[in-house]
């Protein structure tokens, strides 16, 4: 690996695989990918000794590795409505996933699609957060069955965004997408009554959304953070999304003050942990890493 060298002064507890550098990635094996990532860990075992994490997005199969099976879209499992196969289903991508030497999942996807104008329904079971909830809790037990860390996302209210709300980043001005959700309390509940029985199935990982709730980034959203740890006794990590932690620092949001404890370490490892595009925690609030200086998420 050409940046070992850098991996090991960065004392990262963890890394996220988005290529494996082979000229042909239709064509990497597991037994590759599983050599960048056992490389990257030898490079650096981690801030904190045995916890250094390997992460991917295999939502709907592991579509970065020769050999291994790629699955319909999370709308068509939906649409098949059969939690004994969706269960199968998670199995077989646990199985090819940990071949990788990778171990954790950002999935199940549990957002409940309202509006077909967004362009992520097709990540979704259902708009009925019954359907959700029961295809998502099969698909979770087969990737636990396999030794997989399970991350179900977007906490929450995702599918619930306004047409119009939509937020401007990575230099797209979005018409939809990471808006805001003006939800009921039923609609809420729903939406919290999926997580609550997914932390109760095993999930050891949960990622925010990038959305907000009523005007609050759920980013910056402790009253629910809280809840996820205080009311529904969730033990886990609480997992950011991409940039949404540096986007809480935009005009009009909140400020995002625990960004600043996270990265100075003054929150325990319960907190939200930020991508980590800031060189010092001096940098934060200053402009100099994204947003005058024309940052978007592919460091351009």
């Amino acid at each position: 690996m050409k940046n070992s060298k850098i991996i090991a002064s960065m004392l990262a507890g963890a890394f996220l695989l988005t290529a494996c550098g082979a000229s042909d990635t239709a064509q990497t094996t597991p037994t590759e990918v599983q050599d960048t990532t056992d490389e990257a860990t030898t490079a650096n075992p981690g801030r904190y000794e045995g916890m250094t994490a390997k992460e991917i997005n295999s939502v709907h199969g592991v579509n970065f590795a020769y050999g291994s099976v790629i699955f319909p879209q999370n709308i068509n499992m939906g649409a098949a409505h059969d939690p004994e196969l969706m269960k199968e289903y998670g199995a077989v991508v646990g199985s090819d996933l940990v071949h990788t030497g990778m171990i954790l999942n950002f999935a199940p996807c549990v957002d409940a699609a309202q509006d077909p104008r967004w362009g992520r329904t097709y990540e979704c079971y259902s708009d009925n957060n019954d359907l959700v909830k029961e295809l998502s809790v099969a698909y979770t037990e087969g990737l636990l069955s396999e030794g997989v860390v399970v991350c179900p996302k977007h906490f929450f209210g995702g599918g619930y965004t306004q047409y119009g709300s939509g937020e401007y980043s990575e230099l797209i001005e979005r018409i939809i997408d990471r808006g805001d959700a003006d939800m009921t309390q039923e609609e809420i509940d729903a939406q919290l009554s999926v997580y609550e029985t997914l932390i109760n199935t095993g999930v050891q990982v949960i990622m925010l959304s990038h959305s907000s709730l009523q005007g609050t980034k759920m980013h910056e959203n402790i009253k629910y953070i809280d809840y996820l740890k205080k009311d529904l006794g969730f033990k886990g990590f609480i997992l950011s999304d991409w940039d949404s932690c540096i986007m809480c620092y935009l005009p009009g949001s909140e400020g995002g003050n625990a960004v600043a404890d996270v990265l100075s370490g003054d929150v325990p490892l319960t907190g939200t942990l930020p991508m980590p595009y800031y060189s010092s925690i001096d940098q934060i609030g200053t402009g100099e890493c994204w947003h005058e200086a024309g940052w978007n998420a592919y460091g351009e």
